[in-house]
Parts: structure tokens; C-alpha cells; sequence
């Protein structure tokens, strides 16, 4: 017998060649950390209370997105493969509740039609607006099979009136709040006021990408900056101050009667402005 031969045999079969190598997953939270500009891969991002994700922010494939706090710039784009999951309240498309989600913990996968409006309140009590259409100046997209809505418990009441300056700035309001801004007062950009909210402007400044979902919002003075969206039967009255560039009504109702509405001031279907006074 070869014994040589045999030993040589019993190594080989001894060693495991790796035919892959598992990689660690990358894990983001915001805050503390800072917020990229996209994920991709085995990243996946947690955007908790506080923290805001950039405008123009990309979901590329392999990334998980768990949104559960915080705000949202304009643009936002989950692309085919990645996975976005939200956790909240009062989930609406179009105007319409999600279905399947009645207890606390309910998940449902949801596909949104090509052209759409996505609102609604995560879990740190900050509403959202979401719109898909390629007419807007703040189009977003969801690619089929990547997103998810968890029913989170009800978020906190907040305070009934917050004064700026003064009080903490949050980053939304949500139903029975309102907002008081005067002289020195900021609010900053992506601020969401939600359905059952008022922002009352009197001075000081609303930064960009301001949304308004079934929200009364009066401006008195102050201004207003790029980007002003006013959705889902919002009332918009202006008397005084600057709404800058790029403000869109969508199936809501403006009336002005001082101050300046700057270029380009969209009303779409749906929507009524009345005017007696100020210049567009």
C-alpha cells in the first residue's frame, strides 16, 4: 500500500476551499451619522427622529431605506431591487387609506401608481408628502416591489402652540398643532405641515421645500422660500410677505390678497385661487 498516496488523499479531502466571501452589511443611522447622498448595495440607512435626508437622495438597488423620524428633501428615488420601509400613521394614496393595516405591527407591501400622492405621519409624529408626476418641480419614484408600510403605535401629541422664536423648531406639525413664526423665526427646509395643522408666517422665514397636507397655512409676512407645495385641500392665504419660485397648488385653494407670489406659481387641477389684491 502507498502510504504516501493515502495520507495525501485524507489532506485533500480535509480542506474547504471558500467559494464566497459573506459581506457585512453597512449600517447608517441618522442622526448621528451624517446623511449620504444615495445607498446602494448591502447598505441599509435608518432615518430616525431628528435626522433628514438630502433632496435628490437615491435608493439603489441591494440598499434597505427604514424611515421610521425625521424629514425628507425633494426628489426622492427608490430604485428596482432596493427596499423602503415606512413606519406610521394615516398612510394614504391618492387621498384613499391603506388597507390591511389595523393593528399595531401590520405590514403591507404597496405598489403606487405611476402618477401619485403619498401622505402620511411616521412614528416621531412628523407628517409626509410624497408626490409622483412628472409635471411637478418635486417628482419622486418608487420602482414596483420596494416599498413597505409598518402601522406604528400613535405617534406623540406634541404641543398644542409652538411660537418661533422661542421654542424648539420641529420639522412638521401634525393635526391640532400650530405654528407661529414672527420676527427672527425660522423654519427649516422640508418642514411638513399635516392635515388638522395651521403655519402661521407673520415674519421671519419658511426655508425650501415647505409641504402642506389638508393644512391651513397664513402668511402675513416673512417669506416663504423655493418650493412651496400646498396638497390635499390645504388652504393657503396670503396678505402679506413673499412665496418664492416654484409654488404649487394641488387640489387646494389659495386666496391672496397682498404680498408677492413669485414665478413660477403653479395651480393644477383641483385647486381654486382667488385673488383681490398683492402680484403674482
Amino acid at each position: 500500500m502507498n502510504h504516501r498516496h493515502e495520507i495525501f488523499t485524507l489532506i485533500a479531502l480535509a480542506v474547504v476551499i471558500p467559494t464566497s466571501t459573506a459581506r457585512a452589511a453597512t449600517i447608517i443611522n441618522v442622526p448621528p451619522d451624517p446623511a449620504p447622498f444615495s445607498v446602494s448595495g448591502d447598505t441599509i440607512l435608518n432615518l430616525l427622529e431628528g435626522g433628514r435626508l438630502p433632496l435628490y437622495f437615491d435608493a439603489n438597488s441591494g440598499s434597505t431605506v427604514n424611515i421610521t423620524g425625521g424629514t425628507i428633501g425633494h426628489s426622492f428615488d427608490a430604485f428596482s431591487g432596493s427596499t423602503v420601509n415606512f413606519s406610521g400613521v394615516d398612510f394614504k394614496i391618492d387621498g384613499v387609506p391603506v388597507a390591511g393595516l389595523v393593528d399595531v405591527g401590520d405590514s403591507v407591501a404597496v405598489n403606487l401608481p405611476t402618477e401619485f400622492l403619498f401622505t402620511g405621519t411616521l412614528a416621531d409624529g412628523i407628517p409626509f408628502a410624497f408626490m409622483g408626476n412628472k409635471t411637478s418641480f418635486d417628482e419622486n419614484s418608487f420602482a414596483d416591489g420596494t416599498l413597505t408600510l409598518k402601522l406604528s403605535a400613535p405617534p406623540p401629541a406634541g404641543p398644542a402652540v409652538i411660537d418661533l422664536p422661542g421654542d424648539p423648531a420641529p420639522l412638521g406639525v401634525h393635526v391640532g398643532q400650530t405654528i407661529n413664526v414672527t420676527d427672527g423665526g425660522m423654519l427649516g427646509d422640508d418642514f411638513n405641515a399635516g392635515a388638522g395643522s395651521t403655519v402661521n408666517l407673520h415674519d421671519g422665514n419658511i426655508g425650501q421645500n415647505f409641504e402642506a397636507v389638508g393644512a391651513v397655512v397664513n402668511v402675513t409676512g416673512g417669506n416663504v422660500n423655493i418650493d412651496f407645495s400646498a396638497f390635499a385641500n390645504s388652504t393657503v392665504n396670503i396678505s402679506g410677505g413673499t412665496v418664492g419660485p416654484f409654488f404649487e397648488a394641488w387640489g387646494s385653494t389659495v386666496n391672496i390678497s397682498g404680498g408677492t407670489v413669485q414665478n413660477v406659481f403653479k395651480a393644477f387641477d383641483g385647486s381654486t385661487v382667488n385673488m383681490s389684491g398683492g402680484t403674482v
